[in-house]
């Protein structure tokens, strides 16, 4: 699901910043302007169906990647559940959610789609009544509340027995161990919880004498030492974790009882009050707290907080974060209190996100056109709105070229062509002409059109500039295409198309093909000089699927590949047509097509693909993955020579290394949300075509 945890010594750490960019770590929300019943989280699991269960403060709601299915309380009614407040949620080993609200437990039967109340009582006649903020199964499927107000429950799933555990220590209120913050189950079946009592923060039960006993902690001195424990965790490494209210993230050893505290809030870069804990993945831990998402790497001690931005849409929506919950696809759900669901998918970090900042150096400008690369490595980015941009891979710098009155400059901010002479770099740009920059001298050289010297360009908007094997320079503008004429320093107009060229390329016959975006695509034989063009009005076989063409490119086979807003198409030399691919992919718009040894990475205009040539698998990536928007400009596509991809959107450009892009290989469960007829969902009856859960159900009988 898409779409897609004794002596005692202080230790202060330095925190240092962690190596993993913030603006790669990209969240997707889910609020109540979504279907979200309520923005308070309280808790969020996934059941053996693969939905999404998520507890609020206001409703419980079921997420099946697409749309959210509400659960209310509802009055007069005996199925439905008894309170909208939800404090915590289980799966348990028979497939049933076991939901804590603030007024007992109710368990919704999967089979039955029903809520009952667990009315069950302990040998003394007592229910759970109080508010419920944890619930786990042991291996012996003893299911254990921890209350507030009630102390400790444990439920059998076998023998349908409740008992109830209160814990006394000589000289405490017995009150204080009646409100539990956690209860936690380690994988060797040890049960332990967090009492509300500062003096004695975690507990664990001894089985043979099947009571609770105090954990006797100390923290920073020999001397007894009060703090509140709120979560207890247990790593992939078997360590032991505390999230603490006031003391920041504690270590515990098992064996000599030994606490070490870090990201302590009386430290530098500390935080204060730890709702959760989960692992991202072995030795780096995340960690929710009252100051937004923590990532902690349990071995070099580094820590990067993650919070919320008003610059960055893809940050984290609150800073108060809550559960964490890690999905069977590894992807990552995280509660807040005010800013409902955030989900990092688990192919998050693969896509390097740049947007343009106004309070930090960034690149200048939203919408990105074209890219390039020098001779160092740097990569030249053309802007609709920011002008020429240069990142310096090696420092991650960026500096732009803008218009200056009154200096020599880039002439317009709106930049759509770009392309090598050399040291000298070919500038097209949208109604300012093109420019030609030394990058040894920083001077800037300006061409426009003059409609009556047939020795300019035929056009002052460049969108595509070409330099073939013969170092000639070919600039398309939105009329037709132009050669320039080196020893006269002037252009040649050599054909009007009266459509937008988009893009020029030669493939390995010396064939020059030009895509324009209203009539098709051009083919000029350089050697006789003899054009042709592929339209839709041409015969069957021998057109394109469509006027429309994005862009173009010969891969390293030789092969020609055009990028229409009908789809990607292949051409065939031999019979001298066009075929187009079948691919059931979002949108048929290719924008842009980059090639990768075998794999073919389609821009479209609503996501990213990656289409393999030779076995025709493809996979598609789009925003939950960590791309900045499903929407890529045309032709906005680089791969340079490092390997990396560039691709550019309306808001930025994201960058990624096609090898580490990884196939997701987890295959969802198929269920059936539900059936409607005459346009009404059917609910379960005795009498009726459904008898239990549509998922349950062998078959189902309809009148003809």
């Amino acid at each position: 699901m898409k779409k897609r945890h004794i002596l005692i010594f202080a230790i202060s750490i330095l925190i240092i910043p962690f190596q993993l960019k913030a603006n790669t770590f990209s969240f997707r929300h889910y609020k109540v302007e979504d279907g979200l019943t309520f923005n308070t989280v309280r808790s969020i699991i996934q059941d053996r169906r693969g939905f999404m269960w998520i507890g609020t403060e206001d409703g419980l709601n079921r997420f099946d990647g697409y749309t959210f299915k509400e659960f209310r309380s509802k009055a007069n009614s005996k199925n439905s559940i008894g309170s909208n407040y939800i404090g915590t949620l289980l799966e348990d080993s028979n497939g049933d959610i076991w939901i804590g609200t603030d007024n007992g437990v109710y368990i919704y039967h999967t089979t039955t789609e029903k809520f009952i109340r667990l009315e069950t009582k302990t040998n003394n006649g007592v229910i759970s009544s109080s508010s419920i903020n944890n619930i786990v199964e042991d291996k012996l499927k003893n299911i254990w509340l921890s209350t507030y107000g009630q102390g400790i429950f444990c439920y059998n799933l076998n023998s349908g027995k409740l008992e109830q555990y209160n814990v006394i220590n000589e000289g405490s209120a017995k009150s204080n161990y009646n409100f539990i913050n956690y209860i936690y189950v380690d994988h060797n079946n040890l049960v332990w919880a967090a009492p509300k009592t500062p003096s004695s923060p975690l507990i664990f039960f001894n089985r043979p004498k099947k009571q609770f006993q105090i954990v006797p902690l100390r923290l920073n001195s020999t001397k007894k030492n009060t703090f509140s424990v709120y979560k207890i965790f247990e790593d992939s490494q078997h360590n032991f974790w505390l999230g603490t209210w006031d003391k920041g993230l504690c270590k515990l050893d098992i064996k000599s009882k030994k606490v070490t505290s870090y990201l302590s809030p009386q430290s530098p870069g500390g935080i204060i009050h730890i709702h959760e804990i989960n692992e991202y993945k072995p030795n780096l831990l995340l960690v929710g707290s009252d100051d937004g998402l923590s990532l902690f790497n349990t071995k070099t001690l580094q820590h990067q907080l993650l919070t919320s931005s008003e610059t960055d849409p893809s940050s984290i929506s609150d800073n108060f974060v809550y559960p964490i919950f890690k999905d069977r696809e590894g992807g990552i759900w995280i509660g807040t209190y005010f800013g409902g669901v955030n989900y990092v998918s688990p192919n998050n970090g693969l896509f390097e996100r740049y947007t343009h900042s106004k309070y930090v150096n960034s690149v200048n400008g939203n919408v990105i056109s074209r890219f390039t690369e020098d001779k160092n490595g740097n990569i030249w980015i053309a802007s609709d709105d920011g002008g020429l941009n240069v990142l310096n891979t090696q420092t991650g710098y960026f500096s732009a070229y803008m218009p200056q009155k009154g200096k020599n400059s880039i002439s317009y901010h709106n930049v759509h062509a770009l392309c090598w002479d050399d040291d000298k770099l070919w500038i097209g740009t949208y109604s300012g002409g093109l420019n030609v920059l030394d990058t040894k001298t920083g001077i800037f050289k300006y061409y426009n059109s003059e409609e009556a010297n047939p020795k300019t360009l035929d056009g002052g908007s460049i969108y595509a500039i070409y330099k073939d094997r013969e170092k000639r320079m070919w600039v398309a503008s939105m009329s037709g295409v132009n050669l320039y004429n080196r020893q006269t320093d002037n252009f040649t107009r050599i054909k009007h198309f009266n459509a937008t060229t988009i893009d020029i390329t030669q493939d390995h016959k010396g064939l020059l093909w030009f895509a324009t975006q209203g009539k098709g695509l051009f083919r000029l034989n350089p050697k006789t000089n003899q054009w042709r063009n592929y339209s839709t009005l041409i015969e069957q076989g021998k057109s394109v699927p469509c006027s429309q063409m994005n862009c173009l490119r010969v891969d390293h086979k030789g092969q020609l590949w055009l990028g229409t807003s009908c789809g990607l198409c292949k051409y065939d030399y031999a019979k001298d047509t066009f075929t187009i691919i079948p691919l059931n992919i979002p949108s048929n718009t290719i924008c842009c097509i980059i090639e990768d040894n075998n794999n073919l990475w389609l821009t479209t205009s609503k996501g990213l693909v990656r289409y393999n040539t030779i076995g025709g698998a493809y996979q598609v990536f789009t925003q939950s993955d960590g791309l900045l928007s499903d929407l890529f400009m045309f032709n906005s596509g680089f791969k340079s020579s490092k390997g990396k991809i560039y691709i550019g959107t309306a808001n930025g450009f994201n960058a990624f290394c096609p090898k580490k892009v990884v196939a997701n290989k987890c295959l969802p469960p198929v269920a059936i949300t539900n059936l409607e007829i005459y346009n009404k969902d059917v609910e379960i009856e005795e009498d009726g075509p459904l008898t239990k859960s549509i998922n349950s159900m062998d078959q189902i009988d309809l009148s003809y």
